[in-house]
């Protein structure tokens, strides 16, 4: 007897779950007249089916590949998925991989050629559904934009909504903004400070005071610039300014109505901090408060040895009251999940700086690196010479499929294949950018000589340290990774020989203690290094 899985699914917060409970009904009356054995149901609620990232979907893919169930059981086509490339791609692993078949509780589509290209163009049709519904939705949404009208998600601290009008045909109530009485003085306050030469400290006590919170805390240094930054506050209606993910990046045309709900700030006001912002982030004409940024040499390149987190810059004052820069594991910083102790940012790119000069720059081991550069150097003419082999028939494959498709749409018979004419058209831009660098680097090589003043200048600069845009170039070109752990620090270099001191036979090469802390410079030199240090 085959054993049998439903999956079940509804898209919006407007439906309700006897949405399910209908498709899990006719799936198990489907199951009883097949004589199959149900062994588990599997339903998502208020999930649309435009992504694969619904849990109960995917666990329903990993029961699947772990042999649970022979057979899946769906109401319909579109229940499975709206988007036609997950869905051809979670069909095709269930089918091939899993040797799990598909069926639909009221469809009838078989295993037939002709069942799957019904399949197919049920497939189709659900996804323009798809596509054409969050247009329509979108349509409306702007409209509402027009009118002043707000158009969801949570209001900004300060405002409220209410309703604006009577209710449509699908019974729901347009809505706009009114001023919060008792957060909206709070929130002019921080405008006010800010306006008059304060800092984000000052507003933070001022939240504090008057008690605004979001989610039970007091605003983050974070929570104050999006309310500086947020133009609503003008009483001005903003739609379409960037997604849910990335609500800081301006959309393509963002509706702005003015004088849409009440102004908790006046436009001048807002003008005016705006400026104050830009002014303290461009470092012209700095605010009382701000201070010189300090510079991380290790930013991007320096992790946490616990948990595999980056580590951040921070600053903290000692008993001393001196302030004293150190890096921190971010998970740490930000939820702590982490137990790695901070470390001294002197520390640990004294180390990072110390296992470069004895790996790379001391006179006994420029003349290796030198000898190791120069081998590679005889190899770049003919590894050239392949790649833009290789690149001239791949930008002859891009192009002819290009052309083909150009020929299908001119003929109507490609309207769908524009996504994947995108596609191409950047691929072939690629290839031929590459191309046109390597022909470049083979009309103006890079000479021994070349490589040998760069070196000597880059140990000249490391020596000095007296300039951290110089060292940041070096760690940027030298440095490929830093492990910080409790007791030790790992470095892993681009170029290492080894070092000259401190041997302790380990496989992993040789060992610094500085300040209670080891610092480890595995490997040799990588073969696959590239000369992108000499560019600058």
């Amino acid at each position: 007897m085959l054993r049998a899985a439903i999956y079940a699914r509804f898209s919006s917060d407007n439906q309700r779950d006897e949405s399910i409970d209908a498709q899990v009904r006719l799936c198990r009356g489907h199951i009883e007249r097949m004589g199959y054995v149900l062994v588990k149901t599997y339903a998502d609620e208020a999930i649309t089916g435009h992504t694969d990232d619904r849990p109960q979907f995917l666990q329903m893919i990993q029961d699947a590949r772990a042999g649970l169930f022979d057979v899946l059981v769906v109401d319909k086509v579109d229940r499975f998925a709206r988007d036609k490339y997950d869905s051809a791609i979670y069909k095709r692993e269930l089918r091939k991989k899993c040797g799990v078949r598909i069926e639909y509780a009221s469809q009838h589509i078989d295993e037939s050629p002709e069942g799957l290209m019904m399949e197919t163009i049920l497939e189709g049709f659900a996804h323009y559904f798809s596509l054409n519904l969050a247009r329509e939705v979108m349509k409306g949404l702007k409209e509402n934009a027009h009118r002043g009208l707000f158009c969801g998600g949570r209001p900004p601290l300060g405002y409220r909504t209410v309703p604006a009008g009577s209710p449509d045909k699908n019974g729901r109530v347009p809505k706009t903004l009114e001023l919060d009485p008792e957060v909206a003085p709070l929130i002019y306050r921080i405008f006010e400070i800010i306006d008059a030469g304060g800092g984000y400290r000052e507003a933070q006590e001022a939240t504090r005071e008057g008690f605004i919170a979001v989610r039970g805390r007091p605003l983050s240094r974070n929570s104050i610039h999006d309310v500086l930054k947020n133009e609503r506050y003008t009483g001005t209606g903003v739609f379409d300014k960037g997604t849910k993910r990335n609500h800081r990046t301006a959309g393509k045309k963002p509706i702005k109505v003015p004088n849409a709900f009440p102004a908790i700030v006046p436009r001048e006001m807002w003008e005016r901090v705006q400026a104050k912002m830009e002014a303290r982030r461009r470092n012209t004409r700095p605010m009382p408060t701000a201070r010189a940024r300090q510079p991380y040499l290790l930013t991007g390149y320096i992790f946490c040895g616990v948990c595999g987190g980056a580590m951040v810059g921070a600053a903290a004052r000692g008993r001393d009251k001196k302030r004293y820069p150190y890096y921190e594991c971010n998970k740490r910083n930000r939820n702590k999940d982490c137990d790695l102790k901070r470390i001294r940012q002197d520390t640990v790119e004294e180390i990072v700086l110390k296992e470069m000069w004895q790996g790379i720059f001391a006179p006994e081991m420029r003349p290796k690196v030198l000898a190791k550069l120069d081998t590679e150097l005889q190899k770049q003419p003919q590894a050239i010479t392949d790649e833009l082999r290789y690149l001239d028939e791949q930008i002859k494959v891009t192009q002819r499929k290009v052309d083909n498709i150009v020929q299908a749409v001119e003929d109507g018979r490609g309207g769908a294949l524009l996504t994947r004419l995108d596609q191409l058209e950047a691929h072939l831009e690629t290839l031929r950018a590459r191309r046109s660098e390597l022909l470049a680097a083979r009309e103006q090589p890079v000479t021994i000589e070349m490589i040998a003043k760069a070196l000597n200048q880059a140990a000249d600069d490391l020596q000095k340290r007296d300039s951290p845009d110089k060292l940041r170039k070096l760690v940027e070109a030298f440095v490929q990774r830093v492990t910080v752990y409790n007791d030790e620090v790992e470095v892993i270099l681009h170029f290492h020989f080894g070092n000259v001191s401190d041997k302790d036979g380990s496989a992993n090469g040789t060992r610094t203690r500085v300040s209670a802390l080891r610092g480890r410079c595995p490997g040799p030199l990588d073969d696959s290094a590239t000369f992108f240090w000499l560019r600058d």
